[in-house]
């Protein structure tokens, strides 16, 4: 004699098998996630370890005022720059993104001098790199009292620049990629009009900070 099962018995039994199938899908997943997670992490720790990366070095080579002239409240600026980088890293390339670098006069003043793009470029292990861009300015208005004090600092040679350089590094060895990394490169209180003698002291913060 057959046995005849209601139907919706059949059709909760059928959900109760794909909601274990998903069960275990999901588990699989989740182990092999983890898996990853962790190769992951060791690899990176067992290069960091190996290879230390780390940022590069920064040292301002120069920087001078060739143009500086002014128009009632409207200044034309040009200022050649000269930064060298140098990669300690012994096989750690770095990939630099395109940045800008900005200009300020020292002090309370609180406006931007000049500025310069640097386009995107890379680095080698154990290599240094000189960097030549002209931050520039043109008809850049500036505020009466303001303009006023800039033109009297830079005619008695007083005018002192900050100068600040905002980039993402990318810290690259064979696969692995650090991701872009924030770098504020800080040189304060320059002296442009300054010919010769000791280069000024420059910093670098990771992260912008």
């Amino acid at each position: 004699m057959a046995l005849a099962i209601p139907s919706h018995l059949l059709h909760h039994d059928h959900r109760r098998r794909h909601h274990c199938s998903c069960c275990r899908l999901c588990l699989w997943t989740t182990a092999a996630l983890l898996v990853t997670l962790l190769f992951a992490a060791a690899s990176l720790s067992i290069l960091y370890s190996h290879f230390h990366p780390r940022i590069p070095t920064f040292s301002l080579d120069g920087i001078n005022l060739t143009r500086f002239t002014h128009h009632h409240n409207y200044f034309d600026v040009a200022a050649p720059i000269v930064l060298h980088l140098s990669n300690n890293n012994a096989a750690v390339r770095l990939v630099y993104a395109e940045s800008h670098i900005l200009v300020y006069p020292s002090g309370k003043l609180a406006l931007v001098l000049a500025e310069a793009t640097v386009p995107e470029f890379s680095q080698e292990p154990m290599n240094s790199t000189v960097i030549k861009v002209t931050a520039a300015a043109a008809r850049r208005y500036v505020a009466a009292d303001k303009a006023a004090e800039l033109d009297r600092q830079f005619k008695v040679g007083a005018l002192l620049v900050d100068l600040e350089w905002h980039v993402t590094v990318d810290l690259a060895l064979g696969w692995w990629h650090s991701g872009k990394v924030p770098v504020k490169v800080h040189c304060y209180e320059i002296e442009v009009m300054k010919v010769g003698g000791d280069k000024p002291k420059c910093g670098a913060d990771l992260f912008g900070w």
